[in-house]
């Protein structure tokens, strides 16, 4: 796939519009912001991740602007995907499949998910990095619930019928599946937001060196 058409994509993706690139090259006292570019990160298959940091760029950054060509931008970082991890951090008693009795034994049913990134920041023109390789981490936590949960997951309402939570959980009270996937724009949101506070401190130290 062409550069500029990949860039393209993840402009739509990010929902992004970049801002005019600075001609200079370098983070210059004088001036207050410095261009970016953002390449598709190393192991982000869909651009999910890609769209969450150009878009963080976009809408929360003080520092940056973003811009879709390494070649027009003054700065280019490249991310890479260290590792995603999903991690149990919540339980309950589990219960009998028709009774509903406890059982002395606990199941999970929440977890949370860890995203690390690793960015590398060149200078145009320049092979040498402008820092030191540096690492952002995102994370985010949800419940989830089985058929042996779900008789937790209800109460009588006013009619005396019993009535599943999940219509009013906001999507936190899902089967598995469902969850983890409503936690993904949460999980990349994280890392996204971590990036740019990041990356906006970094412009101060290549401002002053």
């Amino acid at each position: 796939m062409k550069t500029s058409l990949l860039a393209a994509m993840l402009l739509l993706l990010a929902g992004c519009v970049p801002r005019q690139a600075a001609e200079t090259t370098g983070v210059s006292s004088g001036k207050t912001t410095a261009s970016i570019a953002v390449p598709l990160v190393k192991g982000d298959s869909q651009g999910e991740i890609t769209a969450a940091i150009i878009r963080g760029l976009c809408n929360n950054s003080i520092c940056w602007e973003y811009q879709p060509s390494s070649s027009g931008a003054e700065y280019t970082v490249h991310l890479t995907v260290i590792s995603q991890e999903k991690d149990p951090i919540g339980y309950r008693y589990d219960r009998e499949d028709f009774t509903k009795t406890k059982i002395d034994r606990l199941i999970q049913d929440e977890v949370r998910r860890t995203l690390v990134l690793q960015g590398v920041l060149y200078r145009r023109g320049e092979k040498k990095p402008a820092v030191e390789p540096f690492r952002i981490e995102g994370s985010c936590a949800y419940d989830y619930i089985n058929s042996h949960a779900l008789f937790d997951a209800a109460f009588v309402n006013d009619e005396g019928d019993l009535e599943s939570v999940l219509e009013f959980s906001l999507g936190q009270l899902d089967a598995l599946d469902g969850a983890e996937d409503a936690s993904r724009n949460a999980l990349f949101e994280s890392a996204a937001q971590n990036f740019v506070q990041g990356l906006d401190h970094l412009y101060y130290q290549l401002k002053n060196p």
